[in-house]
C-alpha cells in the first residue's frame, strides 16, 4: 500500500491512489485528497518502515502547503529526515527558513546550534545558543540549554566555510589621490603607479578547522584561512593565507586556546610579508545571552618588499558579544596593536573601537559594522616634515537573501567605505568597495 501511496504522491502533490476493491477483473478504482494529518501520519509511517524516500515526498508536499503552521511542521520533520541520512547542510536550510518566519522556535533553534557544530562552527552555534536563551525559557529549559553549550565548548569537528564574489572598488591599492608628496626639501610628484586605481575582481574567502581530542579536557585545534582579491591587472592581486595550531581547553565555564600561526602574504603575485606569532584567546560566557573574548598575539612580521618596515608586533582585542533577542545580535570591541620596526618611523602605536549589529528581517540576515581607529609613528621619515599620524574611519552594511539557496549557499550584497587620513600623504586614501557573491545560507 506504501508504494501504490508514494506512486501517486510522486504523480500529483498531496493526492494519493487508494485502490478499493481491485482485481483482476479491472475493477474502478476511487481516488480521494489525504488530510494533513492523514500525510503527516503516512510519512512518520514510511520513515519507520524504512521508506524515507517515501517519506520525504510527503513532507516535500506539505512544505509548500500555504498555511504557516503546517509547512514549519514539515520543515521540520524533513530537516530531522536530512540529518538522519547526514544531509545536514539541507537541514540546516530548513532550520533556518523556519526561524526566518518564527525567530523564537527555541527547539529549532537548538536543533540549528546541533547541525552548525556538526558542520565544524561553534562559534555560530554558540551564537544560536545565545539567541535562544534571549528568550523567554523555563528553568529546566535554560538548565538544557547550559548543557549543550558546555557540550559545544569542547567538541567541534571538522569545518569549511567558503565566500565568493564579485567586487568592484573604488582604490584597489588604497592608494592616495594626491599629485604631490610633502618633503623637508620641497613637493615631489607622486607618479600614477603610485595613486589610487579603481578595479573590478574577484574574492575569495575560506576557512577550514578541524579539530583532535588529546584527553577527555584537552582538544588539539587546527586551522587555515585564506583571502584573495584577483584582478584583470596583476599587479594589484592581493592573496593572505593564513596556518594555525594549537591546544584547547576549559576555563570554568569558558574555553581558552594557544596558537602557533604562521602567515604568509602576496601583492602583485610577489611575495610581499611573512608572520609568525604566539596567540592566547579566551572565550567566557557572562550569562546565558552574553560572551566575552579576549585575544593576545605577539610575533614577528617580515616585509619581503622593504626590511626597514620588519618588525616585532603585540596586539591585544577584547569582544563583547550579545544577543538582545532571537533576531537581534550585537557585538563591541577594542584592540591595541604595537609594531616595534627595524626602523623608528615604521613603529607604530595604535588602537581601534567597532561596534557591530547582525538582524534577521524576514528571510534575510543584515549587518552593519562601525570601526574606529588611531594610528601614531614613533619618528618621522628622514624625508618627511612630520611623523606619521593617521585617523580611520570603516563603515559596512551588508545582507543575505535567503529566498534563493543553492547546494547550502545563498546570494548576499556588502557595501563598505574607508577613510584614512594621514599626514602623510602616501597613506592618505579613501575607498568604497562592493561585493555581489554567494555565502552560507544558515
Amino acid at each position: 500500500m506504501l508504494a501504490c501511496l508514494g506512486l501517486a504522491l510522486g504523480m500529483a502533490v498531496g493526492e494519493v491512489q487508494a485502490v478499493s476493491g481491485a482485481s483482476e477483473t479491472g475493477e474502478a478504482t476511487t481516488q480521494r485528497q489525504l488530510s494533513p494529518a492523514e500525510m503527516f501520519s503516512l510519512a512518520d509511517r514510511a520513515w519507520r518502515s524504512g521508506d524515507p524516500v517515501l517519506a520525504e515526498k510527503v513532507l516535500l508536499a506539505l512544505a509548500d502547503n500555504p498555511d504557516r503552521r503546517l509547512h514549519n511542521e514539515a520543515r521540520f520533520r524533513l530537516a530531522m529526515l536530512y540529518r538522519s541520512q547526514k544531509r545536514e547542510t539541507e537541514a540546516a536550510v530548513l532550520l533556518r527558513r523556519i526561524l526566518d518566519e518564527e525567530p523564537d522556535a527555541a527547539r529549532v533553534r537548538l536543533e540549528l546550534a546541533a547541525l552548525l557544530r556538526t558542520l565544524g562552527d561553534n562559534q555560530a552555534a554558540l551564537r544560536e545558543l545565545r539567541a535562544v536563551q534571549s528568550g523567554s525559557l523555563s528553568g529546566k529549559a535554560a538548565q538544557f540549554v547550559d548543557r549543550i553549550a558546555a557540550s559545544l565548548q569542547a567538541e567541534k569537528p571538522f569545518g569549511l566555510y567558503v565566500e565568493l564574489a564579485l567586487a568592484p572598488d573604488s582604490n584597489i591599492n588604497r592608494a592616495t589621490r594626491s599629485d604631490t608628496l610633502d618633503t623637508v626639501i620641497g613637493e615631489f610628484d607622486i607618479g600614477d603607479e603610485g595613486k589610487e586605481r579603481s578595479g573590478i575582481g574577484g574574492a575569495l574567502r575560506i576557512m577550514a578547522n578541524w579539530r583532535a581530542p588529546l584527553s577527555s579536557r584537552v582538544q588539539w585545534h587546527s586551522r587555515i584561512t585564506g583571502q584573495a582579491n584577483i584582478y584583470r591587472q596583476s599587479d594589484f592581486n592581493d592573496i593572505a593565507v593564513e596556518i594555525a595550531s594549537g591546544p584547547e581547553m576549559p576555563l570554568g565555564k569558558g574555553r581558552v586556546s594557544i596558537d602557533a600561526i604562521a602567515g604568509q602574504s602576496w601583492f602583485g603575485m610577489s611575495p610581499s610579508q611573512r608572520s609568525a606569532r604566539l596567540a592566547l584567546g579566551v572565550a567566557y560566557p557572562l550569562n546565558p545571552v552574553s560572551q566575552l573574548r579576549i585575544d593576545l598575539s605577539g610575533g614577528r612580521q617580515q616585509n619581503l618588499f622593504n626590511s626597514l618596515q620588519t618588525a616585532w608586533s603585540a596586539v591585544g582585542q577584547a569582544r563583547l558579544e550579545r544577543a538582545l533577542s532571537p533576531r537581534l545580535y550585537m557585538a563591541a570591541s577594542v584592540g591595541a596593536a604595537r609594531l616595534k620596526a627595524n626602523d623608528d618611523a615604521f613603529s607604530t602605536w595604535s588602537w581601534n573601537t567597532g561596534i557591530a549589529a547582525t538582524r534577521e528581517v524576514g528571510r534575510a540576515s543584515v549587518t552593519a559594522s562601525l570601526d574606529y581607529g588611531k594610528l601614531k609613528a614613533d619618528e618621522r621619515l628622514v624625508l618627511l616634515p612630520r611623523a606619521r599620524e593617521d585617523t580611520s574611519i570603516r563603515a559596512q552594511i551588508g545582507a543575505v537573501f535567503r529566498q534563493v539557496t543553492l547546494y547550502g549557499m545563498s546570494p548576499f550584497a556588502r557595501l563598505s567605505y574607508e577613510r584614512n587620513r594621514s599626514t602623510v600623504e602616501f597613506y592618505d586614501y579613501s575607498r568604497v568597495r562592493t561585493e555581489f557573491g554567494m555565502s552560507r545560507a544558515f
